[in-house]
This record gives C-alpha cells, structure tokens and sequence, in this order.
C-alpha cells in the first residue's frame, strides 16, 4: 500500500507540472514517446497529457502505437479508472453481462465498475441461456463525451469529493444543452473543473471521445481529485472476496467455482458466510470429487456478482448462483447493511426498506418478465400462439410472482432487481435470471 500511495503522489506531482507547464526536474523526463509510440510528436498538442497517462500507467499503447486519433471505447474508459484504483483482480474475475467474456482484459475493470456503481450496463440484449443476466455493456462501444462525464462524475462522488455544482456551466456553449438530461450535472461539474474545455468553441456531447482527449480529461481529472486530496484505493478494496476461486479443465470444457466471503469492517458477517458456505461447500466438493473419476459435474458453475447501494444506507447485495447443464440457474441473495450487518433477505422486508409498495412490485415483475419472455420469442422463433400463450401465462402467473420464490435485491442506484423465471418449451422449461425492475415510482398512479 505504501508503495502504491508514493507511485500515485509521484506521478500526480509530475502531472501537475506538465499541466502548468512548468519545467521538470533534471531527470524527470525519462520516456521519450517519440521513442515509445510511432504516432506520438513533442509537439502535439497532447503530448504532455499522453506522457502523463503513461508514466502514471492510466492509460497504455495498442501495440507501438498510442491511436490518439481512435475513439476512447467504454471499456478503455473503465479500464483507467481501474488502474488507478487497483483493486484485486481475482475479486472481478466473472462477469454479469452476456457481453463481457471471462478472463479478457476488460473483465475484472468492468466488474469492478458496476459493483460500485460507476457504470450500468446498456440495456437489454438478446436472449441467451449462460449469462446470470440479459444485460449488456458494449464493451467496444465508442464513449460519448457527456458519458464519459457520467462516469467521472459518479466515480469522484463515490470518492467522496465536492461535485456540487448548477447547470450554468452549460452555457458557456452554443451546443451546451444538447447534453442529455441524464448527463447534465456531470457535464456541468466537469466544465465547471475544466476537466472538459470543448472543441473549437463547442462541447460537443453526443460526440465520440478520442484517445488523445481521453489522456487530457483525465489528466485534468486527476489533478482536480489531487487538489481535493481523495484516496483512489479506497475504490480498490472490496467486501467480497472469492474462497475458493478455481477453474478445471475437462476434455474441452472450463469449469468454474467461486464461492464468495463477505468482509465489512465492524460487522459480524460469520453467520452470513457459513450460510453461503452451507449453500455450495458440498456442490463444490461434489464437483471436484466427480471430475476426479473424469465425469462432467452436474453443477458446472458456482459465482456471484455484488453490489453496493449508494444511496441512503449503504447495502451489499450479493447474488450467488449454481449452475447445471450449462442453463440452469438457480440464485440466492443476501442483502445486509455494511454498517450494522443487518439483513433483509424476504421480499418483503426489500420492498418494506426500499419503501415500495406490493402492488408496484408485482405491475414491475410482469412487465419484466413479459420483455424477457418476448426475448426469448424472438430466440427461439416459435409460430404455435397456443404453446406460446401457454408460456406466457406460466411465466406471468401468480405463482411465478410470488415474493416466497423470487429473491430481490437492489442496483447501485437503489433500483429492485429480480431473480425471476422465464418459462420455455426447451429441457428443464424454465430460466432463471436476474433482471432490473426499475423505478417502482412509475407505478404509483396506477
């Protein structure tokens, strides 16, 4: 850690020379990027920041080159805000988005992000049987710059700093109300910081970030967290640690165990983790024992994803899973204070804490269940209307609603999720699968 500290106030010391301009000390310019990247000059006007970026190791070449020309992608942009923070990457190692593979570079840095909040996913994407959710995050999806705005603003907050600011910034340009209403405050605040300055007179929002201006934003952005003397580790640690976190290999196929231990400073959660490990010690060893004899495991899988509630009380919400044959979830959730370590692990003791009523819960899961059962439709292609109604139905009948068999759990931002079942007329009949519920509010009027 104390290594780590003095890296961090070295290279931000260092950055805030070169971005006052201000000489260097004899020997304090060791990397010649002339040398280091082919499509790097001394006298581009993002030289200092591209030095600042890759000294600090933000941001890094593809190859022999720095691309400043390319878009900066979503997972890049995550990816600095992870280096900087540098959590354990063996806490990030699974994913909950169909889009983001295990074990790629951009695995952990995008889990991390959306454990904390920093990030969401982007919606919905098709309907697939081995992913604990239908969300998306599109990974290599160029980032917009009112986005990226988003993303530093929700990271500084989390941090702790001082965002407070009005949405007059906005008019120091003619496109400055163009930024989405979503993005606004964070738009604001960056302009206010003069984290963002615009582009020939213009903000431009909705436009792609470059690499080159993406080494500029966060360069900025790392002096104006320097001059409000936040910690960026504290980001790095998290609640959740994997014991064990194991992968096998049989014939082609990887089987992956990651049973999770809960960690909160000040909280007795020793209950909590002989549940879990009440819940899936036996299936792991099961597991192990079967592959030893060279048999395929019933349960394939065993993982978790968390996140943290970062209004109001702070709540950990953990979702753990086993998984058979490839397809069959079945998920558990814990949600438990991470100041006081109580637990709220009914539907209704969510919904009473969330303060969302019964009925609003119920209009949310069917319209919930209806968009992922019209996702699987679309999967699968049937033409029989009486088998799909029948599907349908099933999938949205009381039973299925019923708060006894469906876990809930809570987003980043405060939002319910569900665990519910989409019923088909494929193997087992019935997925489970975690999805958001929204703002219950939407509902209050009906």
């Amino acid at each position: 850690m104390k290594k780590k500290a003095l890296k961090q106030i070295v290279s931000l010391l260092l950055g805030v020379l070169l971005l006052l301009g201000c000489a260097l000390p004899a020997g304090a310019l060791t990397l010649d990027l002339e040398k280091t990247y082919t499509d790097v000059k001394r006298t581009d006007w993002f030289y200092n920041d591209v030095y600042w970026a890759t000294i600090t190791g933000t941001m890094s070449g593809t190859g022999a080159a720095f691309e400043p020309n390319a878009p900066m992608t979503r997972a890049m942009l995550v990816t600095t805000l992870y280096n900087r923070a540098s959590p354990t990457e063996l806490d990030f190692k699974s994913s909950r988005f169909q889009d983001v593979e295990a074990d790629v570079w951009y695995t952990a840095p995008i889990e991390w992000a959306a454990s904390r909040g920093i990030v969401s996913g982007t919606g919905q994407g098709g309907f697939t049987f081995d992913t604990p959710t239908l969300e998306t995050f599109s990974p290599a999806a160029p980032v917009t710059r009112q986005d990226a705005a988003v993303i530093l603003y929700q990271y500084a907050q989390l941090l702790g700093a001082d965002t407070e600011t009005t949405t007059y910034p906005l008019n120091s340009f003619p496109d400055g109300w163009d930024t989405s209403l979503y993005a606004r405050d964070a738009m604001a605040w960056a302009v206010a910081q003069g984290i963002f300055k615009g582009s020939d007179g213009k903000l431009l929002p909705g436009e792609p970030l470059t690499r080159a201006q993406a080494a500029a934003v966060l360069h900025k952005f790392a002096n104006e967290l320097y001059s409000q003397d936040m910690d960026e580790t504290a980001l790095g640690e998290a609640p959740v640690h994997p014991v064990p976190d194991a992968g096998y290999l049989l014939g082609d196929i990887i089987y992956r165990y990651r049973i999770p231990e809960v960690e909160l400073p000040g909280v007795d959660t020793a209950q909590m983790n002989q549940e879990i490990q009440n819940a899936y010690g036996q299936l792991y060893e099961d597991a192990i024992a079967s592959m030893e004899q060279g048999i395929a495991p019933m349960v394939d899988e065993i993982g978790y994803f968390w996140n943290v509630r970062k209004y109001g009380d702070k709540i950990l919400s953990l979702v753990t899973w086993e998984r058979s044959n490839e397809t069959n979830y079945r998920f558990r959730v814990w949600n438990i204070s991470m100041e006081t370590g109580q637990q709220w692990n009914t539907g209704e003791a969510v919904l009473e804490l969330s303060e969302d009523s019964l009925e609003g819960y119920e209009l949310a899961a069917q319209e919930a269940l209806d968009a992922a059962f019209d996702k699987w439709l679309e999967f699968r292609g049937l033409t029989d209307e009486g088998l799909v109604e029948e599907l349908r139905q099933q999938t949205l009948s009381p039973e299925n609603l019923s708060l006894e068999g469906v876990p809930l759990f809570f987003g980043t931002d405060g939002q319910l999720w569900m665990a519910g079942c989409v019923w088909h007329d494929l193997d087992s009949q019935r997925r489970f699968v975690c999805l958001p519920l929204g703002d219950l509010a939407r509902f209050w009027d009906r």
